[in-house]
């Protein structure tokens, strides 16, 4: 019997140590894709402070709308995501949740999804009608490092917060007070 303990102990002493090493590399490699995706953003011109240019989605009945960023709207909240994305899925609620809480109706909204082919846009619960990018892509649109992506834009266009991964309620509280703040300068 007591060599059976000393055999258990050992296997759960290694099995431990194992996923220690998975976690120390789980936290590298996230590190290491998010440093890419950054500087992916940087180099597209879709980090805070680019200025965007218009640009052109379609709508559920496959129109094209064009949309730029000298309008009346005091700035413009992005929010890509893509049809079979779970980390989209996952941002949702927080995407809904930090719009109900910014509380500015006169703030544009424009839910975009990047992997349309054939069908409508899906519909995404208590989010404005999504719009679709146009395949192939053009533009900046076509540089989107990731999806989901989230992006606050000023009324002229410069883009003042960007997330680009799936948002948490800490990443949401942020999103509130960045859209609470468009049009007062900060």
């Amino acid at each position: 019997m007591r060599a059976w303990t000393f055999v258990f102990a050992t296997l759960t002493a290694l099995l431990c140590v194992a996923v220690a090493f998975v976690v120390r590399e789980n936290q590298r490699l996230h590190g290491q894709i998010s440093r890419l995706v950054r500087a992916g953003a940087r180099a597209a011109g879709l980090d805070v402070g680019d200025v965007l240019a218009p640009f052109t989605l379609r709508d559920g009945t496959g129109h094209e709308v064009a949309f730029d960023f000298a309008g009346d709207e005091l700035g413009t909240v992005l929010l890509f995501h893509a049809s079979s994305c779970d980390a989209c899925t996952a941002s949702r609620i927080h995407w809904r949740q930090a719009l109900e809480r910014a509380a500015r109706p006169d703030v544009r909204v424009l839910c975009i999804q990047t992997d349309v082919v054939d069908s409508a846009p899906l519909a995404l619960e208590g989010l404005p009608a999504s719009l679709a990018v146009p395949l192939p892509p053009e533009g900046w649109l076509a540089a989107l490092p990731a999806v989901p992506a989230t992006l606050v834009v000023d009324e002229h266009g410069r883009v003042t917060h960007a997330w680009y991964r799936a948002l948490d309620a800490g990443m949401a509280d942020e999103l509130a007070a960045a859209v609470a703040s468009l049009g007062s300068g900060g």
